[in-house]
């Protein structure tokens, strides 16, 4: 899959299932009730990530609420083209992750069971699996993130990267 890819954490890689699940059809009504309705939200929450520097940021900033920054974060990820011919209605709107970087690749989708029933599908369909940024991923994303004095690590000092303003 090329990017940009929408991705969604999941809380579980196997909440996605697998392709060689018996009954594909369980296995597509659980994925969207685990990915998309625990907890259930108005609107769904999703990064848009262009590059590894992206998934690096919010990867990182996922895992700022949890027990520790290196913790390993599973995603599944939805192409522009399936999300739009799933006809899911989304709007960019900025995240809350203590990345500005990552906050600016939020998107919030507004989507009919049948409309995620549609995208989880074509996804399946088309061999996806779930990912995921293993925790020695996280340990090097953390150290290059500890060396821009990114934000998610800690408000000691401004950010250094280009074009972040949690300055």
């Amino acid at each position: 899959m090329t990017a940009p890819v929408f991705v969604r954490k999941l809380g579980r890689r196997g909440h996605w299932g697998e392709s060689t699940d018996q009954d594909q059809v369980a296995r597509l009504r659980d994925a969207v009730e685990k990915v998309f309705h625990t907890p259930r939200e108005p609107a769904i929450s999703v990064y848009l990530v262009s590059t590894d520097e992206d998934l690096r940021r919010v990867a990182l900033g996922m895992n700022a609420a949890r027990g520790s920054l290196r913790e390993a974060v599973p995603l599944v990820a939805f192409s522009p083209a399936e999300v739009q011919a799933a006809g899911i209605a989304m709007s960019q709107t900025l995240g809350d992750l203590p990345c500005a970087h990552a906050n600016r690749l939020h998107y919030d989708w507004v989507a009919t069971e049948s409309q995620l029933l549609a995208l989880c599908d074509a996804a399946m369909k088309a061999s996806r699996v779930a990912g995921n940024c293993s925790q020695g991923m996280m340990k090097d994303a953390l150290t290059e993130a500890q060396k821009e004095k990114c934000q998610t690590t800690g408000p000691e000092a401004p950010c250094q990267v280009a074009g972040c303003h949690n300055v």
